[in-house]
């Protein structure tokens, strides 16, 4: 975005930068479809865009014991992470062959509170199901 002033008197400058939070710079940008041509001139003040960032993801993982019933790691995979069934016994059929099964990729917090959200359910339920997560 570019702000013109006609005005030269560092004044209109100042209350232009301390309104909008602009640094003043001592060119101009033309925008074209990808690209900014910069041109100088002394009335223009431009902002600075910052870039947004995604926060880091994180996977969640079940692993293989020899007590959990199937059926119990496909109702965690339906309820808790809102999977259909069919993904649901593809997930649980996962941990079964290979140890482990990745159930989704979230947030931090998101996956922190999946993670402890399983590990409840399986306790209250008396079964040793263990839940991970590590960055993706």
């Amino acid at each position: 975005m570019v702000l013109s002033s006609s005005r030269n008197d560092n004044r209109s400058s100042y209350e232009a930068s301390r309104t909008f939070g602009l640094k003043r710079q001592d060119h101009q940008c033309d925008q074209t479809m990808s690209e900014y041509k910069i041109k100088p001139d002394e009335t223009t003040l431009t902002l600075e865009r910052n870039e947004t960032q995604q926060p880091p993801m994180y996977k969640v993982l079940l692993h293989n014991d020899d007590y959990t019933p199937m059926d119990f790691v496909v109702l965690i995979l339906e309820t808790v992470f809102h999977k259909p069934h069919d993904d649901a016994v593809k997930i649980m059929l996962s941990v079964h062959q290979k140890g482990t099964g990745v159930c989704g990729v979230f947030t931090h917090e998101i996956a922190e509170v999946k993670t402890t959200k399983v590990t409840e359910l399986s306790r209250q339920n008396e079964y040793p199901l263990m839940c991970t997560m590590e960055p993706e």
